[in-house]
């Protein structure tokens, strides 16, 4: 190995850098965000005194594997936004993320797990189009899934999701504290209660936007960008809540849509 081709390969102007024989301007645009977000929301770093492995896997020193942790997560997103290695950062943080929800069952999210199928999928290249099946298949299934449930279609779900989070405040605060109810979302609670209609339509203007998100992947179309922005904007006002990294992955991956490289 050339150790002296890999060093080079690394220079702080390459995060301004958008060029790449293997993938399109905007999908390493994508996965620079999601390292620099990684990074920005706290995911890198957890005080933990001991892990709690899944059944099988291995058993590591909290303490003494905290920092190696640490350490391999900021040498892939420095991978990722500041060298020419770009798919060989995704994959590396793809599979950190993978090895630690093995590692410590509090670290497996979805939220997290969606940021690893991504990195994983730019890792593999094909000028960017694995992500966006990726992205639309995550949105599809969450569709599907609401489309199936008798709960969503009758609009109940969104009528007592709201209306118990206008108790309790933003979403992960039921911990019995008194909170400051979300204006926005007891104003929404109290419509879906008083209508029926209104809670269905709600309901179903969910799974046809997130539908329509699915397809604007499938054939990349921009106006995604503002959908994808609306729509978990809403939610953020409604819940109170970023679901960990989910918001802000979400909107890193709409770039995806944006620059498609020409076959010849």
């Amino acid at each position: 190995m050339d150790l002296y081709a890999v060093a080079s390969g690394y220079a702080p102007r390459r995060a301004f850098e958008l060029e790449h024989a293997e993938l399109p301007r905007f999908a390493v645009l994508c996965a620079k965000l999601l390292a620099v977000l990684w990074l920005a929301t706290g995911q890198v770093v957890y005080f933990r005194s001991a892990f709690v492995p899944f059944p099988g896997a291995f058993a590591f020193d909290a303490p003494r594997a905290a920092p190696l942790i640490v350490l391999a997560q900021l040498v892939a997103v420095l991978t990722i936004v500041c060298s020419r290695f770009v798919r060989t950062g995704c994959a590396m943080l793809a599979a950190i993320i993978v090895v630690l929800a093995a590692l410590d069952q509090p670290l497996f999210s979805n939220n997290r797990w969606f940021c690893a199928l991504v990195l994983g999928m730019l890792a593999l290249g094909d000028d960017g189009r694995l992500a966006r099946f990726q992205v639309a298949l995550v949105y599809a299934a969450a569709a599907v899934d609401k489309l199936l449930s008798a709960d969503w279609r009758s609009g109940w779900f969104l009528q007592g999701f709201t209306t118990n989070l206008c108790g309790t405040g933003a979403l992960g605060s039921f911990d019995g504290a008194p909170r400051t109810p979300l204006p926005a979302t007891c104003w929404l609670a109290q419509q879906l209660v008083t209508s029926n209609l209104a809670a269905q339509l709600c309901s179903l203007l969910v799974i046809a936007t997130e539908l329509a998100i699915a397809a604007g992947y499938l054939k990349p179309t921009r106006l995604v960008i503002p959908i994808v922005i609306g729509f978990h904007g809403v939610l953020l006002l409604v819940t109170g809540s970023t679901f960990g990294i989910f918001f802000y992955a979400c909107i890193a991956c709409s770039v995806l849509v944006l620059d498609q490289r020409p076959r010849t």
